[in-house]
């Protein structure tokens, strides 16, 4: 049991660790955020889709569907998104958040897995819960709104 909870504790240090960004566009109906992770450019957007709906969408050298090489930089690459996030969420209060995650033939549904785990995670404490989340087969799509 001490090395599961040693092994959660290492995770959860994993997430704590985001790199610097900055707010780079703060309109009406969009905002990006910009971060360079060790030499990989992260752009995250954040657009209005309807009245208080907000979709994410983010993307490392100008690729959306990110398909992580395996170089040890994805955990800091999603603790910068998570960050932001967070920031966005602070500043701008949305009722909802929209973001899909495909599913790439090679990770298969690892993806799925870890963006279901930090739904879990990150959601709850951020004060969103998950309202649909939609399987289309090559794609999933979650609904978050605020409780």
């Amino acid at each position: 049991m001490k090395s599961f909870r040693r092994f959660k504790t290492q995770i959860n240090e994993l997430f704590d660790k985001p790199a610097r960004w900055q707010l780079t566009r703060d309109s009406r109906g969009a905002v990006d955020y910009q971060s360079n992770v060790n030499g990989k450019d992260l752009v995250v957007v954040f657009d209005i889709i309807a009245p208080g709906t907000w979709e994410v969408i983010f993307s490392v050298d100008s690729e959306v569907a990110i398909t992580g090489e395996g170089d040890g930089d994805e955990m800091r690459i999603f603790s910068t998104v998570l960050d932001i996030i967070s920031d966005f969420i602070k500043n701008k209060d949305p009722e909802k958040l929209y973001f899909t995650a495909e599913k790439s033939p090679d990770s298969g549904s690892s993806r799925i897995r870890l963006y279901n785990r930090l739904v879990k995670r990150f959601a709850t404490s951020r004060g969103y819960k998950l309202k649909d989340k939609d399987d289309v087969g090559w794609k999933v799509s979650y609904t978050l709104v605020k409780v």
